[in-house]
């Protein structure tokens, strides 16, 4: 977001709007380009959120991992996206609104959090100059999500914000020799990493794509590797057309 010369760039600028992270801050900008600011606008909301909105979160991670396998098989990030979605189609009705969240494992109040903010970052689209104020953002049939259920494109437009790619390897590397038949994980600057049992992807034995995008990741020091909660898979041509590194092919 930075020029040569230590200037903030037309991007840098828009970014200067918004409180959250920059990398969250460049997928919504880049949302309002691709038309699909009302999943975006959901997925920030909750990964920029200090209180986790699934219940028990902590005591049964298997039960959240299978609510959140039915709204997507294979992303954590586009399951909150149709939570949220069915959420909203329930909030003016607040019995309908917690008897939802009490099936999907929901924090009711977190959830109307979740809403404001979402708003908030709404308005700061607004005043970056990227939405038009009478623009409905919830509204799928809103210009600005023309292309919101293009699950794929979605995930892709996060990409090109976080810019976070994770590879999925079928072998382990242990004191210089190589082991088949391993699952493993390896971040972009080649950290290995662990998907956490809350995922849609813990465990997973097919893999349609060896490439995941995530947003969030902690560092254990016990364990020596990164630990993902939610991640993503994306497939090779969306990481080619929306990661910003450099990309290398071999033949």
């Amino acid at each position: 977001a930075l020029d040569q010369s230590e200037n903030l760039t037309p991007l840098g600028k828009r970014i200067a709007f918004f409180t959250i992270h920059p990398k969250l801050s460049k997928a919504l900008l880049f949302s309002s380009i691709f038309n699909c600011v009302g999943p975006m606008l959901s997925v920030v909301s909750v990964m920029s959120a200090e209180n986790e909105i699934f219940a028990g979160i902590l005591q049964n991670k298997e039960a959240v991992r299978k609510v959140k396998a039915l709204y997507h098989p294979s992303s954590d990030h586009t399951s909150v996206v149709w939570m949220i979605e069915q959420w909203i189609s329930f909030s003016n009705d607040r019995l309908k609104a917690r008897d939802f969240c009490f099936k999907a494992r929901l924090y009711p109040e977190r959830m109307y959090t979740v809403s404001r903010v979402r708003e908030l970052y709404s308005d700061h689209l607004v005043h970056a100059k990227m939405l038009n104020a009478y623009q409905d953002t919830k509204d799928f049939n809103s210009d600005v999500n023309t292309y919101a259920e293009i699950d794929e494109l979605v995930r892709g437009v996060l990409l090109s914000g976080v810019d976070q790619v994770l590879h999925q390897r079928d072998f382990e590397m242990r004191k210089g020799q190589m082991k088949k038949g391993s699952c493993t994980f390896v971040t972009e600057d080649g950290t290995k990493a662990t998907i956490t049992p809350d995922s849609v992807n813990f465990k997973r034995k097919k893999w349609p794509s060896p490439y995941l995008t995530y947003v969030r990741s902690t560092h254990s020091e016990e364990r020596r590797t990164a630990l993902i909660r939610e991640t993503s898979i994306v497939s090779p041509l969306t990481v080619l057309l929306f990661a910003q590194a450099q990309v290398l092919g071999y033949l």
